[in-house]
């Protein structure tokens, strides 16, 4: 008899949902890298595309991720003069740009660097010196310049491939006032 009723309390009972999954990094940069926390995210849904990103560094352990879904995919980021690229994939990618940090001035300002993302297979030249400096060669573009990589953006057309980027950094150290 008791083990009649056990057996008929547990027929109806559901076990709780499990916890929603966290949204893969490319579709979400998530809000912890590495022990740092996301100052400024951004994603987009396709490639070709650029986004820009603002934010205000902390400190010298500034960290710059770019997630793209599409393994070997191709980003370019500059702000002002300086510029950097590489390839990225789900595990992300780190910007170079972020490395200004150690640079005077750098730090304690806003930001505003801004990012392309190609597909893998993109017209796109490697390694320095591949291309004259006014664009395209053997069909293929040279990203140094936002000029250019808005130019094979055109050309391209908005293509399949999810990225995200985000800008993490040390948590801010409180604030602390005295009271006189």
């Amino acid at each position: 008899m008791t083990v009649a009723m056990l057996v008929s309390n547990l027929v109806g009972v559901s076990e709780p949902p499990p916890p929603p999954a966290a949204s893969p990094a490319f579709e979400q940069a998530p809000r912890v890298y590495k022990g740092l926390e996301r100052l400024a995210g951004a994603r987009m849904s396709q490639s070709a595309t650029k986004v820009s990103l603002r934010f205000r560094p902390t400190s010298k352990k500034i960290t710059v991720v770019i997630f793209c879904q599409m393994p070997g995919s191709i980003f370019f980021s500059t702000e002002g003069g300086s510029s950097a690229g590489g390839t990225c994939g789900p595990d992300g990618a780190l910007s170079m740009l972020a490395d200004k940090a150690y640079e005077p001035g750098w730090l304690g300002r806003e930001h505003e660097i801004t990012f392309w993302v190609f597909p893998p297979d993109a017209p796109v030249a490697r390694g320095r010196s591949s291309c004259p400096p006014e664009g395209a060669c053997e069909r293929k573009y040279d990203l140094s310049s936002a000029k250019t990589a808005d130019r094979l953006a055109a050309k391209l057309g908005k293509r399949l491939g999810a990225w995200s980027v985000a800008a993490y950094d040390a948590p801010a150290a409180p604030t602390v006032s005295s009271a006189d």
